[in-house]
C-alpha cells in the first residue's frame, strides 16, 4: 500500500510539472507574438526590448527572441548591440538565416564593406535556397564602391541564371555603357541592286570606340566605292566623330559630327540628340541634325522613343526634313531581343523614306530626300571567344529612284569588333 501511494504521488507530481512546462511554453510563446506585433506596430522598442529579455530568463534557448531583441537595438540605433544578439543566433543555430541577413544589412549601413562579403559568402554556403539574395546585396555593395566593373561581371552572370529578372537587365544596360572598355573594329557593307548597269556599292569602315563612366567616343574613318555604268566608279573617303555624354545617371546627349571632300558623302553633316528617361522603362529624344552638301543645305527635327520590356528594346524615330520649305518625313522602328549580354542581341528593322542617320546612302541623301522607300531588314551580334563580338544583317530596301520609277537594294553588312 505505501509503493502504491508513493507511485500515485510521483505521477501526480510529473503531470504537474509537464503541465507547468507546457503553460510556460504557451507563455512564452504568447509572449513572442505579442512582442513581434509590437515590433511591427512602432511600439516603444526599450519596452520591446526589456519584455523580451524577461522571455529569454523563461526560455534561454529561444533563438527567435534574440533576433526580435536585435531588431529594436537596430531601431535605436544601437547596431553593436543587435550585432551581438545576431551572433549569438549564429553560434547557437543555422536555422535562422534571417540572422545573417540583418548582419550584412548593418554591415552595409557602416559601410564595412569587406565584412559584408565575408557574411555573403558564409550565408550563401549555408542557404543555398538563399543565392539571389545574397548575390543582389553583392551587387548592391559594389554600386556603393563604386565597383562598376565587378557590378556588370556579377549581373552577366546573374542575368544567364535569371533571363527573365527585368531589374537585373535594366541596370545592366545601364552600367554597360558607363564601364571602362576600348573597342576597335572593321566593318563591310555590299549594296546591289536589280537594275542594270547600276551597283554595288561597297562600303568599309574602321572604328574605335572608347567608353569611360563619363560616356563614349567614337571615331569612324569610312570609304565608299559607288559603282554605275553611267558613270566611272565613284570612291571617297569620310571622317566621323561621335559622342554619348551622361547628364545624369539615366539621361545623356549624343554628338555627331562628320567630314568629307569627295562627292559619295555629303560635305558636312552635324547632329546632336538629347535622351530623357522617364516612367522608369521609358526613353524620349529631341535633337536635330544638318547635312551640307557641295549645292544645299538639309535641317532636320529629330523625335524618338524607345521602350525596354523584358528581354526586348524598342526605338521609334521621326526624322522631319525641311527641302524647299516641303517637309520630307522619314521614320525608323528598330527591335532588338537581348540574349545574354549588351552585345549579344537579334534585332529588325523596319523603315520608310531616307534620313540623314543612313550613312550607307548619304551620297545621294540630296536626290532621295523627295522620294519614298521602303525597307526591312534584320541581323544578329554575337560575342565570340570572349572578346570577339560578331555581326551580321541583311537589310532589303525598296527605292524610289524618280518619278513612278522603283528599284529594289539588297544590303549586306558584316562586322567585327575586338574589345580590351
Amino acid at each position: 500500500m505505501k509503493n502504491t501511494s508513493y507511485i500515485l504521488c510521483l505521477t501526480w507530481f510529473l503531470l504537474l510539472s509537464n503541465h507547468a512546462a507546457v503553460a510556460q511554453k504557451i507563455d512564452v510563446d504568447s509572449l513572442l507574438v505579442q512582442l513581434v506585433s509590437d515590433y511591427r506596430e512602432n511600439k516603444d522598442p526599450q519596452e520591446i526590448i526589456q519584455k523580451a529579455k524577461t522571455g529569454l530568463k523563461i526560455a534561454p534557448d529561444y533563438l527567435d527572441y534574440y533576433l526580435l531583441i536585435g531588431q529594436n537595438f537596430e531601431r535605436i540605433k544601437q547596431s553593436d548591440s543587435a550585432q551581438f544578439y545576431y551572433k549569438k543566433v549564429i553560434l547557437k543555430s543555422d536555422k535562422y538565416p534571417d540572422a545573417y541577413n540583418y548582419l550584412i544589412n548593418i554591415a552595409i549601413n557602416n559601410k564595412d564593406y569587406n565584412t559584408a562579403i565575408e557574411y555573403i559568402k558564409k550565408g550563401k554556403l549555408l542557404y543555398t535556397e538563399n543565392q539571389l539574395y545574397y548575390d543582389t546585396k553583392k551587387l548592391n555593395i559594389y554600386e556603393l564602391q563604386g565597383d562598376a566593373g565587378a557590378e556588370l561581371e556579377l549581373m552577366t552572370e546573374l542575368i544567364k541564371k535569371n533571363p527573365k529578372n527585368v531589374s537585373f537587365k535594366d541596370r545592366y544596360i545601364l552600367l554597360s555603357h558607363k564601364t571602362e572598355e576600348d573597342r576597335i573594329g572593321l566593318q563591310y557593307a555590299n549594296t546591289s541592286f536589280n537594275r542594270d548597269g547600276y551597283g554595288p556599292w561597297n562600303q568599309f569602315m574602321a572604328q574605335y570606340i572608347r567608353t569611360r563612366d563619363w560616356g563614349t567616343l567614337i571615331g569612324n574613318i569610312n570609304a565608299m566605292n559607288r559603282k554605275s555604268d553611267s558613270a566611272e566608279d565613284v570612291n571617297g573617303a569620310q571622317f566621323e566623330l561621335s559622342s554619348y555624354i551622361f547628364t545624369t545617371k539615366k539621361d545623356y546627349l549624343f554628338f555627331n559630327a562628320a567630314f568629307s571632300n569627295d562627292k559619295v558623302y555629303p560635305k558636312y553633316r552635324f547632329g546632336a540628340s538629347y535622351y530623357i528617361s522617364f516612367l522608369k522603362k521609358w526613353e524620349a529624344n529631341l535633337g536635330m541634325r544638318y547635312t551640307k552638301t557641295d549645292a544645299d543645305e538639309f535641317p532636320a527635327l529629330v523625335l524618338g522613343m524607345g521602350t525596354y520590356y523584358k528581354s526586348l528594346w524598342f526605338n521609334l524615330s521621326s526624322f522631319l526634313q525641311s527641302d524647299d520649305n516641303k517637309i520630307n518625313p522619314a521614320f525608323t522602328f528598330t527591335s532588338r531581343y537581348y540574349l545574354d549580354t549588351r552585345y549579344d542581341y537579334l534585332f529588325a528593322v523596319l523603315g520608310y523614306g531616307t534620313s540623314p542617320d543612313d550613312n550607307n546612302t548619304s551620297g545621294l541623301y540630296s536626290e532621295r530626300i523627295n522620294l519614298s522607300s521602303y525597307r526591312i531588314g534584320a541581323g544578329i551580334s554575337k560575342t565570340i571567344f570572349n572578346n570577339y563580338i560578331a555581326g551580321f544583317q541583311f537589310l532589303y530596301n525598296n527605292q524610289e529612284y524618280a518619278p513612278e520609277k522603283r528599284q529594289n537594294e539588297y544590303e549586306i553588312t558584316v562586322s567585327l569588333q575586338y574589345k580590351f
